[in-house]
């Protein structure tokens, strides 16, 4: 195996036990938005895990700051099931931790050199930048501070999930495609907590209520728009730089067997991309006409 070899296969399991350690960190913050304390230890455990066999593949002067920090708070965690206090009182630094490891830059894995083609990271930044989701994010961080600010929120339940979700979106709306995406899952999961529910139900609060679910349909709508304007930069982008093959003029064997792979692919992408956005809980008392 030749040196370039070599560094190839670092590079991609390197790539992938990162990929399986950011999937792991999404699935334990998604967990703390909700009440079930089983869920919140096992999947920290399960993070922890993927971390430290990340972290496996450095020497330890090559690990990242948050390394330990974010290790020992995923340890602390898988050690205190049923005890929601300890939660509370950490959820902060655990925001903090994962928005350091979200925005770590590895630089050995960047390519300095730019042959010329297109980057997908600038299409996405581009289109999202100009889109109205970023300054709808903030406007919903600005309704969620109203909120527990006044001390309006009888409920301590409630006043911690709101800040945590003010926390999140604060610190990844802005960032790459995974952290604004997160920040619209966890959006749209609290809106369908019951501790949204508590906070719907205090009359002071029903018109910052009524903007938090507005904004919520408007940014799922808005992400859908400019993410099928994304889709189809990308493809002209790649239409023009790689060449087209007429079927026609390929083997049919060949030409068949890219036929079924191009309706193989367009089957698994309407599966996966899902243009109706996310529907609300309709307020308590309403039913069907």
């Amino acid at each position: 195996m030749t040196k370039d070899e070599r560094c190839e296969y670092f590079f991609r399991s390197f790539n992938d036990r990162h990929q399986r350690f950011q999937d792991s960190l999404n699935i334990f913050m998604t967990s703390l938005v909700g009440n079930n304390q089983k869920e919140k230890t096992s999947t920290s455990a399960d993070c922890l895990k993927q971390l430290d066999i990340l972290m496996s593949f450095l020497s330890p002067s090559d690990r990242p700051n948050w390394n330990e920090n974010l290790r020992s708070k995923l340890h602390n965690v898988a050690l205190q099931e049923g005890n929601t206090n300890y939660f509370k009182d950490i959820s902060a630094d655990l925001f903090s931790a994962y928005h350091e490891a979200r925005s770590q830059d590895w630089k050995f894995l960047r390519n300095d050199q730019d042959d010329g083609s297109f980057k997908l990271d600038d299409v996405y930044r581009k289109h999202y930048e100009a889109s109205a989701i970023p300054k709808l994010f903030d406007k919903l961080v600005d309704t969620l501070h109203e909120m527990i600010s006044n001390n309006w929120v009888d409920s301590a339940i409630a006043r911690e999930a709101i800040a945590k979700l003010a926390a999140v979106i604060k610190n990844n709306s802005h960032g790459s495609y995974v952290a604004a995406n997160q920040s619209r899952v966890f959006l749209n999961q609290f809106v369908k907590s019951a501790a949204w529910h508590i906070v719907k139900d205090t009359p002071i609060l029903g018109s910052l209520a009524k903007a938090v679910e507005d904004v919520t349909k408007e940014i799922n709508l808005d992400w859908y728009k400019t993410f099928d304007d994304i889709r189809t930069k990308i493809k002209e982008e790649i239409d023009a730089e790689i060449p087209q093959f007429d079927p026609a003029r390929l083997p049919a064997p060949l030409a068949k067997a890219i036929k079924d792979q191009s309706i193989a692919e367009n089957v698994t992408d309407v599966e996966f991309y899902n243009p109706e956005p996310p529907q609300l809980d309709p307020p308590k008392g309403d039913t069907a006409a």
